[in-house]
């Protein structure tokens, strides 16, 4: 990791603990074995998970517009627990032991998984609510954003989840929903960026939204690209497809075959149980139809729109600023 995004992180880390701490709650136990503070069942120190994308960006971008540090460490925190909170109610909601820390709704079960992210829930929005040095019309746009992105977020769960039911899916609705699941937090992230700042217009914050929406959604086809094909080529891996989740090199699939082609995809898809061979059968054809270089075009383009959007609002930016979210993007879209 980039020496700045390390200490971008060690703050927040350092700053969630105390948080959680000092709310003395019964939740504590269950988040803080989602932390990696202790183990379930030695009750012992263990890895504390790095930060997520979001907080890091607001770090970063709040930065690059000189705003203070200490001003934003405290939002990029509410960020941090939103998107723990989210991730715990992820980890429900898919049943998996959880990408990057403990399952709570593994040892607990879903109903207590669902109290404690709930918890932070709670939690962000009083972070935001106390913080002692914003004005209280920045603290009500901090709030609002917060707000209606979680619900953009909860809407793009919803059709991605009902997507999973139909092949007919025009490119269009599609990135519509990813703009909502995956660009709804890193552009709430871009925008309490701004908070702090006294100088920027709301037509300025509405823009920085949009950087980190692109970004959210560059870095979700990203994502897709290696969970369908592998780092580097070095292998595949299925887990998009078993799941029947949809991805932006399947949609060009289907928007750029044959009949024949479409059906064996259909098959594939609606079959009770998609095996290797189905899974492997589905990725040899998105690679002959060109669809990872279309998702990576894709990616890049949303990448390079963010970057110039970045520029155009900060005439003095440096190199250094652009690498270090480039190195950030970097981590992230792994």
């Amino acid at each position: 990791m980039n020496e700045r995004l390390y200490a971008y992180a060690s703050a927040i880390k350092s700053e969630v603990k105390s948080v959680i701490e000092n709310q003395k709650s019964i939740l504590f136990e269950l988040l803080s074995y989602h932390f990696g503070w202790t183990n379930s069942e030695t009750i012992e120190e263990g890895p504390t998970p790095i930060p997520h994308f979001e907080s890091l960006l607001c770090m970063h971008l709040s930065r690059i517009q000189g705003n203070d540090y200490s001003d934003t460490l405290q939002l990029a925190v509410a960020l941090e627990l939103i998107t723990n909170f989210i991730e715990i109610h992820n980890d429900v909601q898919n049943g998996g032991q959880g990408a990057h820390s403990n399952s709570i709704w593994w040892s607990w079960g879903p109903a207590q998984a669902i109290n404690a992210g709930d918890g932070l829930h709670a939690l962000a929005r009083t972070a935001i609510l106390n913080h002692p040095n914003l004005k209280n019309d920045h603290i009500l746009l901090a709030i609002k954003n917060l707000d209606s992105s979680c619900l953009s977020l909860f809407e793009g769960q919803f059709t991605d989840i009902n997507f999973r039911d139909q092949m007919e899916i025009e490119e269009s609705s599609f990135i519509d929903m990813l703009e909502r699941k995956s660009g709804s937090m890193p552009s709430c992230s871009s925008y309490l960026s701004t908070i702090p700042a006294e100088h920027l217009t709301s037509q300025d914050r509405d823009l920085y939204a949009e950087i980190g929406r692109d970004l959210g959604v560059a870095l979700q086809i990203s994502r897709d690209i290696i969970q369908i094909w592998g780092p580097e080529d070095t292998g595949i891996t299925r887990d998009n497809l078993m799941l029947r989740r949809k991805t932006l090199p399947l949609i060009y699939t289907l928007y750029h075959s044959e009949e024949t082609t479409k059906r064996k995809i259909l098959t594939a898809y609606m079959s009770r149980i998609m095996d290797d061979e189905a899974g492997e059968t589905l990725v040899n054809i998105m690679t002959e139809c060109g669809a990872k270089e279309y998702a990576q075009s894709k990616a890049q383009s949303l990448y390079l729109s963010s970057i110039n959007k970045l520029k155009e609002l900060n005439d003095n930016i440096t190199d250094t600023d652009l690498k270090v979210l480039g190195s950030l993007y970097e981590d992230f879209s792994k």
